[in-house]
């Protein structure tokens, strides 16, 4: 399972300006100032959005500055004339926009519509108001994954002390392969943010211990979670039958769709793959999990265009890895992201204190938990029951409201705790 890599300064190697005023020509007085009359994307289609406000519309490159190569205008854009795309002869390619007046982010989720036809991560800087005090967005893009998305930037690292009310510089990078990376861009908004950081935890495979060792710990907290699950293996060695799964659904909780694959999603013909989306939802709604099986987690965090087109026309929302928290709710909720829950701190505890921080939403991934006082060990793919407890402990201290995926597409997210 991958972890959250720490990557930090990533225009470092390919600007050595980093004051916060550049040369950009956005100015925080026109269609660059975050107070945009959120239109963009009307009459068009996804992944433009008409949610929140504009903070660049793309319609003019004259606001933004290609940091590698040169900016090219490209017709091919979800909403309005243009999107903007930039590329680098390396695996980099990155592009800015700069507010000399500063415009402010406070309170404010970040997104983003992109073509990431040779991009596999994309790195969302934010000068809050230069590099000193800065927040970082990692998304991982799904290697079989090649057209337009939008992406929601979470926070996962942060430098100095940021202040979100006056961001002078964005920088947008791509990480792509070393012969060449290519990015197209469209449709950058805010939208507002919770009043109040949230985590989902997803206990892959409903495993007999997320039953035995988990269930009655977030009960005592109050908290409900989610467990992705195939309908044939439920009742399988080791996972839980449908006994206890009705009783965590009485509880609260969601039993989702994760179908087991023998090939990848993406490998498959678009009929095959709504064929077996669509199957496991179906037979999870037969069984009484209709509210669970609203929410689909991705076979090995694979995830195609046409994957992601058949999960907007079945589920009201899908999860995959992706690095960062997001914001919530995610304006793409059909590609939310998660992190490994074990990786406590390789990233999941900074991860837990940014959303506490700027009340975003982390999802985590739970593997089997298992009880190293009875002698067995916990391997790479399993996680320490004293692990899990110091988890829990952790979103409790930093107050984060634990919800679930149906509360976050019902709108349920109101606050159990103070924003500090």
């Amino acid at each position: 399972m991958t972890s959250t890599a720490t990557v930090a300064g990533c225009l470092d190697a390919l600007s050595d300006d980093s004051s916060g005023d550049g040369n950009g020509n956005g100015d925080g007085s026109d269609n660059g100032d975050g107070d945009g009359n959120g239109d963009a994307g009307s009459g068009d289609g996804w992944p433009a959005i008409d949610d929140g406000e504009v903070i660049s519309d793309f319609e003019t490159a004259d606001d933004w500055t290609a940091v590698t190569g040169e900016l090219e205008t490209v017709s091919d854009a979800p909403t309005g004339s243009q999107g903007l795309a930039v590329e680098g002869d390396g695996n980099r390619a990155a592009m800015r926009i700069d507010f000399p007046r500063g415009i402010d982010l406070d309170g404010w989720d970040t997104s983003l519509a992109v073509k990431t036809d040779s991009v596999t991560k994309i790195h969302f800087e934010f000068m809050a108001p230069e590099r000193g005090s800065h927040l970082t967005s990692i998304r991982d893009i799904p290697a079989d994954f090649e057209g337009w998305t939008r992406l929601d930037f979470g926070y996962i690292q942060k430098h100095g002390e940021p202040d979100l009310a006056n961001v002078r510089r964005l920088n947008i990078v791509a990480v792509g392969p070393e012969d060449g990376t290519r990015i197209v861009v469209d449709d950058l908004r805010k939208t507002e943010a919770v009043d109040n950081g949230k985590a989902i935890l997803a206990f892959y495979d409903g495993r007999d211990s997320h039953y035995e060792l988990a269930a009655d710990r977030l009960e005592e907290r109050g908290w409900s979670a989610a467990v992705p699950v195939d309908s044939d293996r439920i009742g399988g060695q080791g996972r839980m039958g449908l006994g206890e799964l009705d009783e965590l659904t009485e509880r609260g909780w969601d039993i989702c769709s994760y179908p087991s694959v023998s090939t990848p999603l993406p490998e498959m013909p678009e009929d095959r793959q709504q064929e077996v989306i669509e199957g496991n939802r179906d037979d999870l709604a037969e069984l009484g999990y209709e509210d669970g099986s609203r929410h689909f987690f991705a076979p090995d965090d694979r995830m195609a265009a046409a994957t992601q087109t058949v999960l907007r026309d079945s589920h009201e929302s899908a999860f995959l890895f992706g690095a960062s928290p997001a914001g919530a709710p995610p304006t793409n909720l059909h590609m939310t992201p998660l992190i490994w829950g074990p990786d406590l701190r390789g990233g999941v505890r900074r991860a837990i204190n940014l959303c506490d921080q700027f009340q975003q939403l982390t999802v985590l991934r739970i593997p089997r938990i298992v009880d190293t006082s009875n002698g067995e060990e916990a391997g790479s793919n399993s996680m320490p029951l004293e692990d899990f407890e110091e988890l829990l402990d952790h979103l409790e201290t930093r107050g984060l409201d634990v919800v679930t995926p149906s509360d976050l597409v019902d709108g349920n997210l109101g606050s159990n705790g103070d924003n500090e």
